[in-house]
């Protein structure tokens, strides 16, 4: 009977790890799943699979998702991702939570997301909800892989192409994790005698820590920071470019129905380019995104799930061209952008689940 009073328990408890020896088993349940799940045309990979999955040199996520069915790729040489027919700059690509604009390295042959600080990838490549309005073609959500509560640990890899160390530990009733990546292009060719070539490397940094403050608030803070480094002495050409992200996210479990999520973010995307020294051509390009945004989600009961959310950007588009002196060229908008969307999600029977949203 609905109308009586439930009790809700909280149980907490941890799970060691063991080894066991198990026989051949048949799994059942996909069917059963289905039921309450609408996954339209997402697919998640986590952190394992990406590992798994055979890559040149190093594993790579935008690489791993190009040999998904509905997805291709510009060409042999880029990551760029073609979804449904899209282009690849009308797909929403998210770090917890975060809008990063242009994830590549090297003119997108590499991705920039390290694959060992990554926990899973979901990739929607159509039907997505009314939180993600505004995207034409696809939205590649992902997430970081939270750290280890109870000891610090420390993986090293070396590549014929890079050097990636990941490092992680506990924090105050949570964990931090903090792994990085680095290109040495410019400094083995020089040695193998390829003195012409010029010098190019990129790095990245990418980390995340939170700490359960309560039973039900979690604060969960995110960064990200990747360059390309590219210089030529002999015709004064210089350009360096990259991503830098930051956010601060607060969870919040109001009661057993209502979970709240709240985030403030900061995505920069940046390109500098110089030839001929400073009284040569230089630009400078940039992207600032400042983002506010909020949303609830709420269990009204077994069949009925609720959510609606808000989200306030503050943008920053600067465009400029100098020779020398003069400028060329400026372009500098800062508009301001605020979005609202409200979804609900109707479970009628086995076969037939509604979800509408605006």
């Amino acid at each position: 009977n609905e109308n009586k009073l439930t009790k809700s328990t909280r149980l907490d408890f941890e799970l060691t790890p063991t080894n066991i020896e198990l026989k051949s088993t048949e799994i059942i349940g996909e069917k059963e799943a289905r039921q309450t799940v609408t996954p339209y045309s997402s697919i998640k990979i986590t952190q394992s699979q990406l590992s798994a999955i055979p890559s040149l040199a190093e594993a790579d996520i935008f690489r791993t998702l190009q040999g998904l069915p509905g997805v291709l790729q510009s060409s042999e040489f880029s990551t760029g991702l073609i979804i449904r027919g899209g282009n690849t700059d009308q797909n929403l690509i998210l770090l917890d939570g975060i809008t990063v604009y242009n994830p590549s390295h090297l003119g997108g042959i590499f991705s920039n997301f390290i694959v060992e600080a990554i926990k899973e990838a979901n990739l929607t490549k159509g039907g997505f909800n009314a939180e993600y309005g505004g995207r034409l073609s696809a939205v590649l959500d992902v997430i970081s892989r939270e750290g280890n509560r109870k000891k610090i640990n420390m993986k090293t890899d070396i590549s014929l192409l890079s050097a990636k160390s990941t490092i992680e530990g506990p924090f105050y009733k949570g964990a931090w994790l903090v792994s990085g990546r680095r290109t040495y292009f410019d400094i083995i060719f020089p040695k193998l005698g390829y003195d012409n070539l010029p010098p190019y490397y990129f790095y990245d940094i990418q980390g995340h820590v939170f700490t359960d403050l309560t039973y039900k608030d979690r604060i969960s803070v995110s960064f990200y920071n990747g360059i390309d480094d590219f210089q030529y002495g002999a015709l004064a050409l210089n350009g360096d470019w990259g991503n830098e992200t930051f956010s601060i996210k607060y969870r919040r479990l109001f009661n057993d129905k209502l979970i709240g999520n709240f985030i403030l973010a900061k995505s920069k995307f940046f390109v500098n380019f110089g030839l001929g020294g400073e009284s040569g051509i230089n630009e400078e390009d940039t992207i600032d995104d400042q983002t506010f945004a909020g949303d609830l989600l709420y269990f009204l009961n077994n069949n009925i799930t609720i959510k609606t959310g808000y989200q306030y950007k503050k943008l920053g588009f600067s465009y400029e061209s100098f020779f020398d002196t003069d400028t060329l060229f400026s372009l500098i908008k800062k508009p301001n952008e605020f979005n609202y969307y409200s979804q609900i999600k109707f479970i009628i029977n086995k076969k037939l689940i509604l979800e509408p949203g605006i």
